[in-house]
């Protein structure tokens, strides 16, 4: 079993079909973008925002990179066909149907990885829903200015994530992890 799997057992039962219905109809709502798009005007796909009652807070809107999603495309599908009669009210969602929280968790999974940001259903022990940002900067000699991430505005279950290396830092020199403008 997955690990998110199991962290998935434990919620109720509503929760976790509304759940099932979250990712599903985020997969089929991606692949249809990405199957109706005309001519590609840019690379990535627009994603609305969404706050179902599944979710322990909004998914922000975000942009899929193309790229990214061709990579991912046949096993988005094959996950979103396994979870189609639970999501349909077919088959009934239950915590002890190990294969379905497998399922469930290989969809979370790949969704966060396409959307970059965490999908954190009421009631799990997780870190909350929303972006996280992890910047890693491996650095020469800083003989100027070096921002890693310069933030407008940062929301609720945002993580924020910066590792930065210099071999040197001189006289007037600077290094700044995060520069956030405002939190709200």
């Amino acid at each position: 079993m997955l690990p998110d799997a199991g962290v998935l057992s434990s919620l109720t039962g509503s929760v976790l079909t509304e759940g099932v219905k979250f990712l599903y109809s985020q997969a089929t709502d991606l692949l249809t973008r990405y199957r109706n798009r005309r001519e590609a005007k840019g690379s990535s796909i627009a994603v609305p925002e969404a706050a179902p009652n599944a979710l322990d807070s909004a998914l922000g809107t975000t942009e899929v990179e193309l790229t990214l999603l061709v990579q991912h495309i046949s096993r988005l599908d094959e996950l979103r066909l396994l979870l189609a009669d639970y999501a349909n009210d077919v088959t009934p969602v239950s915590a002890d149907d190990v294969a379905l929280l497998g399922h469930v968790a290989l969809l979370r999974s790949l969704l966060e990885c396409l959307y970059g940001q965490r999908i954190t259903f009421r009631g799990e022990r997780r870190d909350p829903t929303g972006t996280r940002v992890d910047v890693e900067q491996i650095l020469g000699a800083v003989h100027g200015h070096v921002v890693a991430a310069d933030v407008g505005t940062v929301g609720r279950g945002v993580g924020l994530n910066v590792r930065q290396n210099a071999t040197e830092v001189t006289d007037g020199a600077e290094i700044i992890g995060i520069r956030i403008d405002r939190i709200g």
